[in-house]
């Protein structure tokens, strides 16, 4: 209260201040700081997709590109754009094939095709996936996507900065 009176310019900075110190250091931190690399090759599983949702505007899978690339999985990677029929013959494939050979495979947007999921999460019950395979999933938020597809799920939440944050 002192700040916002004598000083309103210095208001941010001391209320991030006051929050590092009764809450800790890392609360303020961004997602940047998760350890992606540790989270898909020891946390998940094979089984379990990786679920990446965003809010509007902001694209997730550049993790995932950013990954492969660190891991040297280029040739071991494949992404596909969702949102009509022949994408989901093509992501049918490409997760049958890539279950059974150990690679990674991310769809965008699945968000933009709830109807196709609920046979995407049929298909992950029947699956025995080689230990390598690794499902990623990029998505908005909506209430149309399966609950079960959810709970089988590891989901990460990814948001852009608010504020000055944003623009940097």
């Amino acid at each position: 209260l002192v700040s916002k009176v004598l000083r309103p310019d210095f208001i941010t900075r001391d209320s991030a201040n006051f929050v590092q110190e009764v809450l800790g250091a890392g609360f303020l931190s961004s997602t940047d700081n998760i350890d992606f690399k540790r989270i898909v090759t020891i946390e998940t599983k094979a089984n379990s997709p990786l679920l990446l949702v965003s809010k509007p505007g902001y694209d997730a899978s550049s993790k995932v590109d950013s990954l492969a690339d660190a891991l040297g999985k280029g040739d071991q990677y494949k992404s596909y754009a969702m949102g009509s029929p022949e994408g989901y013959e093509m992501a049918d494939r490409a997760v049958t094939q890539a279950s059974k050979s150990g690679t990674w495979v991310l769809l965008k947007n699945v968000h933009l095709s709830p109807e196709w999921l609920h046979s995407l999460e049929k298909r992950l019950h029947r699956l025995t996936p080689h230990e390598n395979f690794r499902l990623f999933l990029t998505m908005e938020i909506n209430p149309r996507v399966p609950a079960n597809l959810l709970r089988m799920s590891n989901i990460l939440i990814f948001e852009p900065p608010v504020g000055i944050k944003s623009a940097m």
